[in-house]
C-alpha cells in the first residue's frame, strides 16, 4: 500500500504518525491527574490525536480520489463522529450525561462504518446476505454475553446500563462484519484491526465506568487503544483504494 504513494504523501503520513506518538508522549509528562487517577493525558494532546487522524484520513482520500466509490467519504465522516464524542468525552461541552451523549454519537460514527464495510464487501464482489446476517449477529452475541456477565450494573442507572448494551452490540456488529470483509476478500486487514482495538478500548471503558474497575490511567490506556484503532480505520481508506 504504502510502496504506490508518492514520496510527499509518503512523507505527510510518517510525519502524522510521528506527531501522533509525540502529542501522546507529551500530553502524559506535562498532564495532571484527575481525581481518582484514571486519566492523566492533557486535553490539547487529545485535540492533537484526533486531529491527526483526521488529516490521515483526508490525506488518504487525496491520494485514492475517493476510490472505491462512497467508501473513503463513509469511513471519514465516522472518524468525524468519533471526533465529536471523544471532545463530549473529554467534557469540552460541559454537558450534563457526557457519556449517554457520546455513545449517541458513537453510534452514529458506527452506522456510517457499517454502510461502509457493506458497500465495500458489494464493490469487491462478496456476495450473500447469510454470511452477514451470521456475522452481524455473532459479534452482537459476543458482546451481550460479555455485558451480561461483566459489565451489567444496574447501580450505573439504567440510561447507561442499558445505552451501553445497546451500544456495544452495535460496536460488536461493526467488529464482525469488518472481520467477515477481511476473510472473505483477503484485503482490509487495517479495518478489521482497527475496529478490534475500538472494541477493546470501549470494553475496558465500560468496565471502569460501570464498575469502576480498573488501574492508574486506565482511560490514558484506554484512549491510546483507541486512538490507535482510529487510526488504522482512517488507513483502511488507502487499503481499499490502492491497496
Amino acid at each position: 500500500m504504502f510502496d504506490l504513494l508518492p514520496p510527499i504523501s509518503r512523507a505527510g503520513l510518517i510525519g502524522l504518525v510521528g506527531v501522533w506518538v509525540l502529542a501522546y508522549i507529551v500530553g502524559m509528562v506535562f498532564g495532571r491527574p484527575n481525581e481518582d487517577r484514571s486519566r492523566r493525558l492533557a486535553v490539547p494532546a487529545r485535540l492533537v490525536m484526533i486531529g491527526v487522524v483526521l488529516l490521515a484520513a483526508l490525506l488518504w482520500l487525496g491520494v485514492t480520489g475517493g476510490r472505491p466509490a462512497g467508501y473513503g467519504w463513509l469511513i471519514f465522516l465516522g472518524l468525524a463522529a468519533g471526533a465529536v464524542g471523544d471532545l463530549i468525552l473529554a467534557d469540552v461541552f460541559n454537558l450534563r450525561r457526557p457519556v449517554i451523549a457520546g455513545m449517541a454519537v458513537f453510534g452514529a460514527g458506527h452506522v456510517l462504518y457499517l454502510s461502509a464495510v457493506l458497500r465495500l464487501r458489494a464493490q469487491l464482489g462478496a456476495g450473500g446476505v447469510l454470511p452477514v446476517v451470521l456475522a452481524a449477529g455473532a459479534g452482537a452475541a459476543v458482546v451481550i454475553v460479555v455485558w451480561a456477565l461483566v459489565l451489567r450494573s444496574p447501580a450505573a442507572g439504567r440510561a447507561l446500563d442499558v445505552g451501553s448494551l445497546l451500544y456495544g452490540a452495535l460496536l460488536g456488529m461493526t467488529t464482525a462484519l469488518a472481520a467477515l470483509l477481511w476473510l472473505e476478500t483477503g484485503r482490509m486487514a487495517t479495518l478489521a484491526v482497527g475496529m478490534a482495538l475500538f472494541l477493546l478500548s470501549d470494553l475496558l471503558l465500560a468496565s471502569y465506568l460501570l464498575r469502576r474497575r480498573g488501574f492508574v490511567s486506565i482511560r490514558d490506556v484506554v484512549w491510546l487503544i483507541y486512538s490507535a484503532g482510529q487510526a488504522l480505520i482512517a488507513f483502511s481508506i488507502g487499503a481499499a483504494g490502492v491497496g
